[in-house]
């Protein structure tokens, strides 16, 4: 039999010469066997040899082909491919196939010959197919050997070449339902779908329902394998559309469609929202959103997976569109599946930090859903575990999925996962206010209300490990059931039953104890239980009990005194209770204790009697007293380790004693006192450092009389005490040193005259956060006046305290509202900022009430100083910058009564320079122009200059002249006839000006001020401007609504803004800011009851704060959009190049050299061209430069897909002339003397083209190995093009040539 030869191979007639020579076989046989070392002569050989076997001029020739297989490298792979192709066609085709397989079995080790394995495997292929031969069972091995191998490679180069060997091959056998099944079970998706149509018959007659699965669980995915679903699916649906088994297909993929010519409109329709769901940009995706409703017919499995991408979508408006949908759909007809797909779906889309209308309105509308849907809150419940929650959708999501009135039966346990699930909320206030809504749930419960007592117990011990302050809450809501409990029996025989067990609880003890109402019964019970019992922790928590409930009858002096001698663990309660049962003797035996060498052994002992002795020291201080605190003054002076719970209690004795003897005038042990506490801070922890900050005020009472005897003074101390606060690792124990420190140092003028260092180091520790500033700035206020203004600097600050400028923490802002008015937590976070602003405002007017000098002026200065910070820096709405510009001109309206004329004036000559010289958010402009007429009343005797400044100098800007034209129209209200004269006359030529927005400004402003004069009965005024007047009003009607919406708040600031009625806190810290669109966390937390009334500026107007129209708010991404459009905009899909279009052999025979280029990212950019465009091969100096940062960069995966070689710059001369020998046209991208412009020169389809270094171009050793040189058109002044953009040109005109035409 003669084998045909592939039709890729050369044809014989270029070797007709050689044929009329009349070789003979034995000749010809004798060259192809013995001169197998010369590839040329060999190849020339071969082909003559199958031309003769064609002809049936000769017969086949059997021959070894081990020294052929011997010469392969990457460089000359293709040539040998031929070769060795040639060989199969000349001799027995199934044992030369058995000579590659065994060169394989020997030779193929590195990963570099893994691409030789697979090209010479594609090869044999080709050959059996183009010769519809069947390929041996031995070579089956190699296929699948070759492919478990490239998966382990991931390189998508050898897959695209194995994928065009796996059609071939699946011709040439009985395999395609294996090779189908061992690709389905590896879940190669790129090879399904570069092979699908060699697969989609047997998909098609088989159950595939996995195979569906795998694709929709690919589709939701963010990575390269959702396109390549989504491909597979669209090649399916296409395959359905032209063979017409529409009927035949499963219900997951015919839905619910009746039709053919809906089902393919439908499908259509779904893949365009799956395609342009990869888009980023809002304008592309939102038409295409239109296009959901038409999709709903398709199983719920792909309406699922579509919700999922879209829901995961960058865009929030997407996000929110699309879950409103899935809301508004009916639930009801899903069975639990589909429902919990649903809500697993929806979850996560509602896990975002967002401030819109849209967020919250779909919590609202999730509300909904457990009053239509039984099952839907334990499913939202359980779903709700799985979810990593925000704290702010947290809140939403529980606050309202869990109902008012409990209409359904939630399991307990549940409800406690969900506990725990809140516990890892990193916000209290949001965690605790979570709890509180759980709590009552859970006793709501019918499974709860039918708890029997151990239940009960179980319960509320869980709680406790979840969080112990949950303890207190569960048993205020469950007093139902703890009543119903004292009302039987079952407590006492939970008591005698843990009595009796050897596994005895703590925390079960605990809870029952809280829970059970105290009676001789139950007295009687704990009696038998305390004997029975021999856990100290256990019998700690008997004991208290008792003594908490006045047990006088159970003597409890045996069990201290065995507490005192035994070494027993130390009690984590509090042995305070204790001190009403101590007596002489308990007492004695713990000084006898505390008075014993220090002992490890004893350290468990000394802990409870210093506790206990410390508890009653009050009454017992002598000299046993004194000698406990001189020794253990000594072991701590001594560096001796001390326990901190021993430390704490020593210095509470130390701390008493002194205390009496300093009553006493005497100053034994003072001297050493300043290196003791040295000693604590250097060797305890910040529990004992409390101690001392607690006991601060004793520690400045002695020492303010004693100094002048001692070696150090009470700066030394607070310095250490200071600088000590920076090191306490956790803010609760830094609040809890500084309140007693900084109240005991604002009242005593004493210690703040230490020097300007501790001013410092006080007003640095005041702003380090916010609860150390409210702290700071409650004690201020109450403090002497003559101390609150040496920290006039710091107040200034705090009045321009807190920011909620980040979009999490507006988010928070807004959520502690709706906790707030749902679960009346009054420990609300919001307040603190606010809280800290208004106590400094009041600090200032305790300040100036109290002070006849200049301190308004000064705080006046300081504030312009802060504004100045911020000139003419561009600022938006809800940024830093206008919050703190608005409350400094809040800050200064307020001080308007304090301020001198002088101060005055200076500051409108700086608002009239920011008005001029800056652009305004309206809340800041708004209260300019009020601060502006206020003071320009207040200096009426500079009035004419102020108003000739605000007109006539630096008004270049039509915007400045518009914000003070109001001013002007205000002032005009209470001016003279003549001071109203010079004001229309100013205005006069604007009103007739070209600027049609500052016209209708001072046609409007002459108008109101001709109808104030007519009001004031300025006869002059009227007659002389009565002409105008009607001409203006004319003016005005016939632009009709152009007015309103150029004057915008402004015509209410011209007609209704009365500035003297309106004056007052109110106005100026809520009315304002929020008709001015001032963010909501700005004014809306402002409690009006803290401020003082100062008596000259008062706190609320009676009935007079402001009520005209509101800003327009700033435009957000909710914005409606119009879903209307019917051509959706999309990106191209390259995936829709897959499959067994055979790439390589449809785009181009172009090889691109890139061996001199030097830069990564350059080289990164060529790859994506080279892919974009089909480039055969991609040729570069190191192959290790694809994995560096710099080339990934720009590649954007190329180098994934792109035929990549490495040719160093030393062997780049050998790798031209080797390609020339293939008949490759070298070309060279250079400017030379004989270059061709690119768009003359005609590309043939065999092409190498040649890039030069960035700097130097092509060197000259390399032009004798081109061809030709090109180079592209320029029209510019510069002289060259960079690499990457000269060859992604150079590369588009070859394609434009040799591909498109």
């Amino acid at each position: 039999m003669t084998v045909k030869k592939s039709a890729s191979s050369c044809s014989v007639e270029d070797f007709i010469p050689l044929l009329d020579l009349s070789l003979t076989e034995d000749y010809l046989n004798g060259i192809i066997t013995r001169d197998q070392e010369n590839l040329q002569l060999l190849h020339i050989s071969l082909k003559v040899k199958y031309y003769y076997i064609s002809q049936g001029l000769q017969g086949k020739l059997a021959f070894s082909l081990d020294s052929i297989c011997k010469q392969i490298t990457v460089y000359n792979l293709e040539h040998t491919c031929e070769i060795l192709e040639l060989c199969l066609l000349v001799q027995d085709i199934d044992s030369a196939t058995f000579c590659i397989t065994s060169y394989l079995e020997e030779n193929i080790r590195k990963e570099q010959d893994l691409y030789i394995a697979v090209k010479l495997l594609y090869m044999v292929t080709n050959v059996y197919y183009e010769n519809k031969l069947k390929l041996p069972d031995s070579f089956n091995y190699w296929v699948r050997w070759s492919y478990r191998e490239i998966l382990k490679d991931n390189s998508r180069l050898l897959q695209n070449l194995f994928c065009k060997l796996l059609v071939k091959y699946v011709a040439c056998t009985d395999e395609v339902s294996n090779i189908l099944s061992f690709v389905l079970s590896v879940e190669d998706l790129y090879t399904i779908a570069c092979c699908f149509h060699i697969f989609v018959e047997q998909i098609s007659s088989t159950d595939s329902s996995n195979f569906w699965w795998m694709i929709i669980n690919n589709l939701k995915s963010r990575h390269y394998n959702k396109k390549l679903a989504l491909h597979v699916l669209k090649e399916y649906i296409e395959y359905i559309n032209e063979c017409g088994s529409f009927l035949q297909e499963s219900d997951i993929i015919k839905g619910k469609m009746q039709s053919k010519t809906e089902f393919i409109k439908c499908w259509n329709d779904y893949f365009i929202l799956m395609e342009i769901s990869q888009e980023k940009p809002l304008h592309l995706i939102s038409p295409a959103l239109s296009l959901i409703p038409k999709v709903l017919n398709l199983h719920s499995c792909w309406i699922f997976c579509m919700y999922s991408v879209l829901l995961s979508h960058t865009q929030n408006t997407v996000v929110f569109f699309v879950a409103d949908i899935i809301l508004q759909e009916k639930l009801s007809s899903y069975d639990e599946n589909l429902l919990q797909i649903a809500i697993q779906c929806l979850l996560p889309a509602l896990n975002k930090y967002e401030c819109s209308d849209n967020f919250y309105n779909l919590f609202n509308k999730l509300k909904q859903l457990p009053i239509l849907y039984n099952d839907s809150v334990q499913i939202l419940l359980k779903e709700s575990l799985k979810i990593t929650w925000g704290p702010v959708p947290a809140w939403y999501f529980y606050s309202n999925v869990i109902p008012d009135e409990c209409k359904c039966d939630i399991d307990c346990t549940l409800i406690i996962d969900i506990f725990n699930h809140v516990k890892r909320l990193p916000h209290s206030f949001i965690r605790d206010s979570c709890y509180h809504i759980l709590l009552k749930f859970l006793v709501k419960q019918k499974q709860f209300v039918n708890l029997q007592i151990n239940g009960f117990l179980k319960i509320a011990a869980d709680l406790k490990k979840c969080d112990s302050k949950l303890l207190p809450l569960f048993y205020k809501h469950a007093t139902n059931a703890i009543q119903s409990y004292n009302e039987t029996k079952a407590v006492l025989k939970k008591i005698y039953d843990i009595g009796s067990s050897t596994l005895t609880d703590l925390d079960e003890i605990e809870i029952l104890l809280q829970i059970i109402n105290y009676n001789t019964e139950i007295f009687n019970a704990l009696q038998t239980m305390y004997y029975k019992v021999t856990d100290y922790n256990i019998l700690d928590c008997l004991v208290l009990y008792l003594c908490k409930n006045n047990a006088v009858a159970f003597d409890v002096t045996d069990y201290l005194q065995s507490k005192i001698n035994s070494s027993v663990s130390n009690s984590p309660y509090s042995v305070t209770d204790y001190v009403k049962l101590t007596n002489l003797q308990l007492l004695s035996r713990c000084k006898q204790l505390l008075l014993l060498p220090h002992s490890i052994n004893l350290q468990n002992n000394i802990i409870f009697a210093y506790k206990l002795y410390c508890d009653s020291i009050q009454s017992v201080i002598d000299k046993d007293t004194f000698n406990i605190v001189k020794i253990w003054n000594e072991r701590l002076l001594k560096r001796d380790k001390i326990g901190s719970d021993i430390c704490k209690s020593y210095f509470k004795i130390h701390m008493a004693y002194l205390n009496s003897i300093y009553s006493k005038g005497d100053t034994t042990m003072f001297e050493t006192f300043y290196l003791t506490i040295v000693a604590i801070f250097d060797t305890q922890t910040e529990d004992v450092w409390l101690v001392i900050y607690e006991n601060f005020g004793v520690i400045n009472a002695f020492l303010k009389t004693a100094t002048y005897k001692l070696n150090y003074s009470i700066q030394s101390i607070l310095d250490r005490l200071l600088d000590e606060l920076h090191n306490f690792k956790t803010t609760e124990n830094f609040v809890r040193a500084w309140v007693p420190l900084i109240g005991i140092i604002l009242q005593d003028t004493h210690i703040l005259e230490q020097g300007s260092s501790l001013l410092d180091k006080i007003s640095q520790i005041a702003l380090m956060n916010d609860k150390i500033a409210y702290i700071f700035v409650k004690e201020l206020v109450d403090a002497p006046v003559e101390n609150s203004v040496l920290f006039i600097d710091l107040i200034v600050n705090l009045l321009l305290y807190g920011n909620i400028t980040k979009k999490d923490k507006r988010c928070e802002f807004i959520a502690y509202k709706d906790i707030e008015s749902k679960v009346k937590n009054k420990n609300n976070p919001n307040y603190i900022h606010t809280n800290i602003r208004t106590v400094a405002v009041n600090t200032i007017f305790h300040i100036l009430e109290n002070r006849e000098e200049d301190i308004a002026d000064l705080v006046a200065d300081l504030l312009i100083e802060r504004y100045r910070r911020h000139y003419k820096k561009r600022y938006f709405y809800d940024s830093e910058i206008h919050l703190s510009k608005l409350r400094i001109i809040q800050a200064v309206l307020t001080l308007r009564w304090y301020i001198s004329v002088q101060c005055k004036r200076t500051i409108i000559d700086f608002i009239i320079e920011s008005i001029c010289g800056e652009n305004h958010q309206p809340c800041v402009k708004h209260l300019m122009q009020w601060l502006l007429i206020l003071f320009v009343r207040d200096v009426p005797k500079h009035l004419p200059e102020i108003v000739e400044r605000m007109y006539t100098i630096h008004c270049s800007h039509t915007s400045s002249m518009i914000t003070f034209i109001p001013v002007l129209c205000h002032i005009g209200f209470q001016g003279s006839e003549q001071m109203v004269d010079c004001l229309v006359q100013t205005m006069v030529p604007s009103a007739m000006g070209a600027h049609f927005k500052l016209r209708v400004y001072s046609q409007v402003a002459i108008s109101k001020l001709i109808e104030a004069s007519k009001r004031r009965n300025y006869v002059d005024i009227q007659r002389k401007y009565y002409v105008l007047y009607i001409n203006i009003i004319a003016i005005l009607e016939m632009a009709g609504a152009a007015v309103v919406n150029i004057l915008q708040t402004d015509r209410d600031f011209l007609d209704e803004f009365d500035i003297e009625k309106y004056y007052h806190l109110h106005s100026l810290y809520i009315d304002i800011p929020q008709l001015r669109n001032v963010p909501e966390t700005e004014w809306t937390s402002i409690d009006t009851e803290l401020f003082y009334y100062s008596g000259i500026i008062p706190v609320n107007g009676i009935g007079k704060n402001i009520k005209y129209s509101k800003t327009t708010n700033t435009p957000t991404d909710d914005a409606v959009v119009d879903y209307s459009i019917n051509n959706i905009q999309k990106k191209i899909l390259p995936i829709n190049d897959l499959g067994a279009s055979d790439r390589d052999e449809t785009c181009s025979e172009l090889i691109l050299v890139a061996t001199l280029v030097d830069s990564a990212a350059n080289l990164g950019g060529i790859a994506r061209t080279c892919e974009i465009y089909g480039v055969k091969q991609l040729i570069v100096p190191d192959r290790k430069v694809i994995n560096t940062k710099e080339f990934k960069s720009l590649s954007m995966s190329a180098e994934h897909w792109v035929n990549i070689l490495e040719v160093k710059q030393s062997d780049l001369k050998e790798y031209l002339e080797n390609v020339k020998e293939k008949r490759y046209t070298i070309i060279g991208i250079e400017q030379t003397a004989k270059s061709v412009k690119l768009h003359t020169y005609e590309f043939t389809r065999r092409c190498v083209l040649v890039l030069g270094n960035e700097k130097e171009g092509i060197p000259s050793y390399i032009f004798p190995f081109l061809d030709v040189c090109i180079e592209i058109p320029q029209f510019g002044l510069l002289r060259s093009l960079n690499v990457h953009v000269a060859g992604a040109i150079t590369i588009w005109e070859y394609v434009k040539q040799n591909i498109l035409l």
